[in-house]
């Protein structure tokens, strides 16, 4: 039997943090910078470990998933040296060697499935472990597939053990329905073989070209094509082809020149952290926001909340890198009803919920089946909550369905104790700023999970004076 999903417990030691809200204080406006975007700073990171030669990134996103990424790439022998406070000099290693080398990926579902690809490439053994399999999120169906091409994996109690001795075939079939990160960390796997001939040979692979399949169509699409364009930055080739029933072939040829374009990269300011702080500014803000640092939207999927917000009424301006929001009128009447497909953005859905709780219309969600694969079923959790608030939202086969109203009151203290998907705090952080609390509180447990993708938030949430208590629990 093939279990699709893998559940091990494992404790990972945070120090919990909760707040507590008791009254409407939030104003938004100001000027913030966006915080360096997570999908360029994991990508470039383990561009740097299979690489030929040194590169400078910066400046790298100072967030648990990266720092995740960034321990195991100095495991594997990338040097690190300072250039300036934003960059950072990143020398690769000439072999990667895992001699049983054990790698705490956290709870980074990247982390996870980029170095699962680059078990191709790694010479010997190694051993994932995380709070990533505590979360039943899916790895089976990839590490099922790699054994086609003669990957080993094993269960272990806090995570798996995997290796690639030999390659016996040049192409994979792969389902892409489950995530994007399947097909992104093959790409890194294969590239990385690519520029490694001597490794290449002691896997005995002779093949001249390597095929990427998806026996489904890919969700989140528009993270492969970041993958794609990062590579093509640096002067590497893929073939990227549509097939039958929208899957995706991917031909790498194997003897392109290792040496690279290109020997630094700036990265781009985050669509996906920002939007939550977008959200709250454009439902209960005052006055003009202006977002600094947000360029290279064509490449990042979240960059999509411009025109979404743009769809619910929010008017801005752009500014070169920056963009300057306007807040919904105040007292507004009924909008037009609006569908939403969440096919490609995954990491919408939690705040997108929340707009369309505080708006006088009916909102539709479309698509959104993936999204119950990341650190948590979002779906369930966002309808769950908020049916705790009283919004009427109805959860179907492949979508919610939210009938909004522009005020939401408390009729009770409320206690969330039990979220940890960073994702899905802070669209409850940002729906909290927006209620009538009369004399009632919020409060919300394991808020250090933020700190897995936007660890100024609570930061930025102050600065646009929404006012919390923040306590540590011991």
């Amino acid at each position: 039997m093939i279990y699709l999903y893998m559940t091990i417990y494992n404790v990972v030691g945070k120090t919990m943090q909760r707040v507590t809200f008791s009254k409407k204080t939030y104003n938004g406006g100001g000027h913030i910078s966006a915080p360096p975007s997570k999908s360029y700073s994991h990508r470039l990171l383990f561009l740097a470990l299979i690489a030929h030669q040194p590169i400078t990134i910066g400046p790298l996103l100072a967030a648990n998933d990266v720092e995740n990424t960034l321990q195991v790439c100095k495991q594997l022998g990338v040097q690190i040296k300072n250039s300036s406070s934003k960059w950072k000099l990143y020398t690769p290693p000439k072999e990667l060697i895992s001699d049983e080398l054990i790698f705490n990926c956290g709870n980074s579902g990247t982390t996870v499935r980029f170095l699962i690809g680059l078990s191709l490439v790694i010479s010997g053994k190694t051993h994932l472990t995380g709070d990533f399999f505590s979360r039943n999120r899916p790895v089976i169906p990839m590490l099922e597939a790699m054994k086609s091409i003669g990957t080993k994996y094993a269960i272990e109690k806090n995570g798996i053990a995997i290796e690639t001795p030999t390659i016996n075939n040049s192409k994979i079939k792969i389902p892409g329905h489950f995530s994007s990160q399947f097909i992104s960390g093959l790409i890194y796997g294969i590239i990385g073989l690519m520029s490694r001939p001597e490794v290449r040979m002691k896997k005995k692979m002779n093949f001249d070209e390597f095929t990427i399949e998806t026996s489904t169509p890919p969700v989140s699409f528009p993270y492969i094509e970041l993958t794609h364009h990062i590579f093509e930055e640096f002067g590497v080739k893929l073939q990227f082809k549509r097939i039958e029933n929208e899957c995706l072939k991917v031909k790498i040829p194997m003897n392109q020149n290792t040496r690279l374009l290109r020997n630094s990269y700036e990265i781009p300011g985050d669509f996906s952290s920002i939007a939550p702080i977008l959200c709250g500014h454009a439902l209960f803000g005052a006055g003009e926001m202006r977002i600094m640092n947000l360029s290279e939207p064509r490449f990042q999927a979240d960059s999509e909340i411009i025109d979404i917000l743009g769809d619910f009424g929010v008017e801005r301006v752009v500014d070169d890198c920056d963009i300057i929001f306007f807040p919904l009128a105040k007292n507004r009447g009924k909008s037009r009803d609006l569908s939403i497909n969440c096919i490609a953005n995954p990491d919408l859905f939690p705040i997108l919920c929340v707009m369309g709780s505080y708006l006088p219309q009916i909102t539709t969600l479309t698509n959104i089946n993936h999204i119950r694969f990341k650190e948590s079923d979002r779906v369930s959790e966002m309808v769950r909550i908020l049916q705790g608030f009283g919004v009427n939202i109805e959860e179907k086969e492949n979508s919610v369905v939210i009938s909004g109203k522009s005020q939401i009151e408390l009729s009770s203290s409320h206690i969330f104790s039990d979220i940890k998907d960073h994702r899905v705090l802070m669209a409850l952080l940002i729906f909290t700023v927006g209620v009538e609390f009369k004399s009632f509180t919020i409060t919300i447990e394991n808020v250090e999970y933020i700190e897995d993708s936007y660890p100024k938030f609570l930061q930025v949430l102050n600065y646009q004076n929404a006012k919390f208590d923040l306590e540590v629990i011991n």
